[in-house]
């Protein structure tokens, strides 16, 4: 992985459009509409392990080593949920990254997800 990742700084979605809280999918489906970077540099990282001949990789691990990127590209970001990269989105770009990229299938190790 090369040292500097070019990040573009993130765009936060509304997690309460109306008053109404969204659901973990609804929240993660806008953040990712908002930030198409953030699958991308994941899945980039990713087919880099892959590559190296790691046939299993940790989301959590990629999203902690993107998120020490941005707070050290981008700097200290403010949100109205407090997080640069929530935790709560690792699930579902896991299951993401594997349906729109073939080549990293069965990488990222699932369970099945029990609140929505």
């Amino acid at each position: 992985m090369t040292a500097q990742l070019q990040l573009l700084p993130l765009k936060q979605p509304d997690s309460k459009p109306d008053g109404i809280p969204l659901t973990i999918q609804a929240r993660f489906e806008q953040f990712d509409r908002l930030n198409p970077q953030v699958r991308s540099k994941l899945t980039e990282m990713a087919r880099e392990l892959h590559s190296q001949g790691h046939k299993k990789i940790g989301i959590k691990m990629l999203f902690e080593v993107l998120r020490w990127h941005y707070m050290q590209e981008i700097g200290p970001v403010q949100t109205t949920e407090g997080y640069t990269l929530n935790n709560i989105f690792t699930a579902y770009y896991a299951r993401a990254i594997m349906r729109s990229a073939p080549d990293l299938d069965g990488v990222f190790e699932t369970r099945s997800l029990t609140s929505q």
